[in-house]
C-alpha cells in the first residue's frame, strides 16, 4: 500500500476557510476519482497559539498504477483550485510513501 501525502502549513486566518473546503470538497473530489480507498487528516499540536497550523492530508493507495494515474490525470487540476482559493496563505509539499506493518 502507498500513502500519498500532502502536508499543508495554512496561516492562522484562512485556517477555517482552508479546513472546511478540504471537508467539504477537496477530499470528496480526490476520493471521487477512484484512485484512493480511503483516507485520514492530521493536525500538529501546537505549543504556540500563534504559530500557523500545519496539516498532513494522507491518502491512501493500493497499487503504483492508481497512484501515477491521480497524479496525471487528476492532481494537476485539484491543486491549481486550491492555489487559486488560498494562494499565498498556504505552503504544501506531497511526498510518498511505502505502508510496511
Amino acid at each position: 500500500m502507498l500513502i500519498y501525502s500532502v502536508e499543508v502549513v495554512i496561516d492562522k486566518e484562512s485556517e477555517n476557510d482552508f479546513y472546511n473546503f478540504m471537508i467539504e470538497k477537496h477530499i470528496p473530489n480526490v476520493l471521487k476519482t477512484g484512485c484512493f480507498i480511503s483516507n485520514t487528516i492530521r493536525k500538529k499540536v501546537n505549543k504556540n497559539p500563534l504559530e500557523n497550523s500545519k496539516y498532513v492530508f494522507d491518502y491512501y493507495c493500493d497499487s503504483s498504477e492508481k497512484l501515477g494515474i491521480y497524479t496525471t490525470k487528476y492532481s494537476p487540476a485539484l491543486q491549481e483550485e486550491v492555489k487559486v482559493l488560498f494562494d499565498g496563505k498556504i505552503q504544501s509539499e506531497r511526498y510518498i510513501y511505502e505502508f510496511k506493518m
